[in-house]
């Protein structure tokens, strides 16, 4: 058994649990690379709005609380989709009338966030192991590319400038999907990408997926792709300037420079595999505009 709250914390018979989160807290903040420190700064911040969740008065000191909150959080984040979907199921009983799946309804928590697009998506509960996977798979492109072979490798390519020189133009691709991994696609003189909303959450967001598929899936990173493709299309302020005037992005940082140090600072913390590149295509497709005469 496992206590998750304040209302058994500290029982005697719970306390072994309490060693497992703090396991499954050091595993989150190697993934993240995130500081002990300032995961607490955050839940600080939450400690007022957090405590008013709860009917009764929590008779824990602001430091306990905040402990509290983050080991529950963290051990909750890096639980097995299965556990929580067996626990919601067993807790659903006929008065509540809940009709959606805990897959789905997860999926609708993290389009309040703006994450993902509120509806059924083409995997089931069975292929998602966590919540952090969860948020990948719903980013995943409808149709998974091939096996790697020899012709897919990495291609860098000209920046949003250098292309708009020779005579590209770019646009956000319209549609309901707000998959980042729709593929870019280039028609001549047209580079359409999927729009992607840039506020002050979005790094976390893009080291967690980093990490899972650092960990998990190496040799096919989407993911890493994606943040690798923009680096390319980004070295400076005025690159993401054209691409936030193109509706590219939506940035809600405040300015240009932001969202160009975002993904510089990204990519070198990650590795790519040369070898199984997502945005070959388009990135040839590129390269071949530029240099033609």
């Amino acid at each position: 058994m496992v206590s998750i709250g304040p209302f058994h914390r500290g029982k005697k018979h719970l306390q072994v649990t309490e060693k497992d989160k703090l396991r499954y807290l050091q595993s989150f903040l190697t993934r993240t690379s995130m500081s002990l420190k300032s995961c607490i700064r955050v839940v600080k911040e939450l400690e007022e709005r957090a405590r008013s969740y709860y009917a009764e008065i929590i008779m824990l000191t602001s430091d306990e609380f905040v402990e509290m909150i983050l080991l529950d959080s963290c051990f909750i984040i890096e639980l097995p989709f299965f556990v929580l979907e067996r626990i919601f199921n067993l807790s659903i009983s006929s008065p509540y009338n809940i009709t959606d799946s805990f897959l789905m309804l997860s999926i609708k928590y993290l389009a309040d966030y703006r994450c993902v697009s509120n509806r059924e998506e083409s995997f089931s509960s069975g292929e998602t192991k966590h919540f952090v996977d969860l948020l990948r798979l719903c980013h995943l492109p409808p149709s998974l590319r091939s096996p790697p072979h020899g012709g897919v490798k990495y291609k860098p390519i000209h920046n949003a400038t250098e292309l708009q020189e020779a005579g590209m133009e770019f646009r956000h691709r319209k549609g309901s999907s707000k998959r980042m991994l729709d593929q870019a696609h280039s028609s001549r003189e047209v580079l359409e990408i999927p729009q992607l909303g840039i506020c002050d959450r979005t790094e976390s967001f893009f080291l967690n997926l980093v990490a899972l598929e650092q960990f998990h899936c190496p040799l096919d990173s989407y993911i890493i792709d994606y943040i690798h493709f923009m680096d390319n299309l980004i070295d400076t302020a005025k690159d993401a300037d054209l691409l936030i005037q193109d509706g590219v992005f939506v940035n809600c940082l405040g300015d240009s420079f932001a969202v160009a140090s975002l993904f510089n600072k990204l990519t070198p913390k990650v590795t790519i595999w040369t070898r199984n590149y997502y945005f070959c295509d388009i990135s040839e497709q590129l390269n071949n505009y530029c240099n033609e005469p």
